[in-house]
């Protein structure tokens, strides 16, 4: 199913000066695009998109020159001083106003058109730049359908006229009907809706969910109706005071998808002060008729896609959903944004929530970890008295033999060495496994202490090993017959964790204890 799309300029894609107007002016024709350009496939329907600019404000001065005649009299019976800017300069003056719209025209979507789309890549400069192209009969067919499309949206105050003042009166008793029920109902309602925005945010925030429903209904149809009386929409479309003046219509057939651009004109009569007629976009194409110009424009595309099975065959249109085609006033953006406030503060509620349960248990963890670190220390200590029992008899060992005598002694003693340097390196590893359950001075005590036990335990073991160095070099032993080279790395292993256990002392002693 295919989409009918109708865009019109708002935001940073206003038009509100004559900058505005050449950025329009340079897109449209294509004045930017100087390696990719090909003038067949800029097709001007109405208009020229080279002369955009001059064109806006010649129709501007053309339209609003009585206008202004007639005012400068009143002001100079008045005895005022006349208007010297051109109606052109004089609208492009006031920020808040478009002094022109752009609307864009697109039927069906880039993987449509990849059926008939003809696509060239070209290498320019280290970039392969890709040409589109489409055949002749897709351009005629877009082009009728285009022009039907702008017709009908520069028309649509003439033909549907009475549609619009329709849905605009609907709208509004509907409007009228919900405020009399809750100024019956909950009378309240008036005072918020003088509220700051900001005030009116936590208001809603702190009530229950039913009042926020209730209220933002009552605010959505207090917006209705004022933006209908003050804009006095009914009066204008029953004077025919509400108009739209199409001035230059491209079709663009350079890029994925074949579409078109509209400037125009919106301006409306009526006003009470100041110059009776004035460029009005947002009183012209207020939400009730950008409705009837998108059915309009719906209808159009569904009847030119019959009128062409050849390019339309098996597609068929996708009917308008809520929120397509929708366009959002001031007042319900906001009024959105604070509903996400709102939303955002119940996040950020929960996560404290959240936060706080985990520092709970968090605590619940470091009393458990308390336990466990009182259970290491006895554990701890238990095996320093055994390690202190393997220092004294080795040291009684060394003393009583300075140097070995035979190979068989060798055999044995490096065997006992091997066995209290495994000893020594699990002892190392329990220390350290320890001395992480604890923190600041409890840590830096309990290591200081280990330290001075290990160390001389250490001095020890390589007292007796570098007998053992001797031995084989005053015997001579070969290479396979060495014993001390299997020891070689546990010697360097413990003193690498000897120097651990030093540092960790040393960092401890700068923690704050547990």
């Amino acid at each position: 199913m295919l989409t009918n799309t109708f865009h019109s300029s708002t935001g940073r894609h206003s038009i509100k000066d004559s900058a505005s107007l050449t950025k329009v002016q340079n897109h449209n024709s294509r004045g930017n695009f100087s390696i990719e350009f090909d003038p067949t496939k800029i097709v001007d329907l109405i208009g020229h998109s080279s002369c955009i600019l001059d064109d806006v404000k010649n129709a501007i001065n053309e339209i609003f020159s009585p206008v202004f005649a007639q005012y400068n009299e009143m002001r100079k019976r008045k005895k005022l001083s006349p208007l010297n800017q051109t109606p052109f300069e004089y609208f492009a003056s006031n920020k808040n106003l478009n002094i022109a719209c752009e609307a864009i025209l697109q039927l069906g979507h880039t993987y449509f058109w990849s059926n008939f789309r003809q696509d060239t890549g070209i290498l320019i400069i280290d970039r392969v730049h890709v040409l589109k192209k489409y055949p002749e009969h897709i351009k005629d067919a877009m082009n009728s359908l285009y022009q039907k499309q702008a017709y009908a949206y520069e028309h649509i105050y003439e033909t549907h006229g009475k549609l619009i003042l329709q849905k605009i009166n609907n709208a509004y008793a509907a409007a009228e009907k919900v405020l009399n029920k809750y100024n019956q109902s909950r009378p309240e309602f008036v005072e918020y809706s003088k509220m700051k925005r900001m005030d009116l945010a936590c208001l809603l925030y702190a009530s229950d969910e039913k009042t926020r429903v209730e209220y933002a209904e009552y605010a959505q149809a207090l917006k209705t109706t004022d933006e209908i009386v003050k804009k006095r929409l009914r009066e204008r479309i029953v004077a025919k005071e509400m108009h739209i003046q199409v001035i230059c219509m491209t079709a663009h057939y350079d890029e994925y998808s074949p579409h078109a651009h509209i400037v125009n004109i919106c301006y409306a009569g009526g006003y009470k002060q100041g110059l009776s007629t004035k460029v009005a976009k947002s009183i012209v194409l207020n939400r009730w008729t950008l409705e009837v110009i998108q059915d309009r424009l719906h209808e159009i595309a569904e009847q030119e896609m019959q009128a062409h099975p050849e390019i339309f065959k098996n597609h068929t249109l996708l009917p308008k959903e809520k929120g397509r085609n929708f366009n959002y006033t001031k007042e319900q953006i906001a009024r959105r944004n604070i509903v996400k406030l709102l939303d955002r503060l119940q996040e950020l509620e929960n996560t404290v929530l959240e936060k706080q349960a985990e520092k709970h248990s968090i605590q619940e963890d470091i009393e458990l970890t308390k336990e466990v670190a009182l259970d290491a220390k006895q554990e701890y200590e238990e095996i320093m008295l055994s390690l202190n029992d393997a220092h004294a008899q080795l040291c009684d060992l060394i003393g009583n033999i300075n140097l070995i005598e035979s190979y068989s002694e060798y055999d044995y003693q490096e065997e006992e060495i091997e066995k209290s340097m495994n000893c020594l390196l699990h002892l190392l590893d329990s220390l350290h496994s320890a001395s992480r359950l604890f923190k600041g001075k409890q840590a830096a005590h309990f290591i200081k202490e280990a330290k001075d036990d290990l160390h001389p335990i250490f001095g020890a073991l390589t007292y007796w090993y570098s007998h053992l160095k001797n031995y084989e070099a005053k015997e001579n032993l070969t290479e396979p017959q060495r014993k001390t080279r299997t020891l070689d790395e546990k010697i360097f292993a413990a003193s690498q964790r000897l120097q651990e256990v030093d540092t960790q002392h040393n960092l401890n002693m700068d923690e704050p204890a547990l």
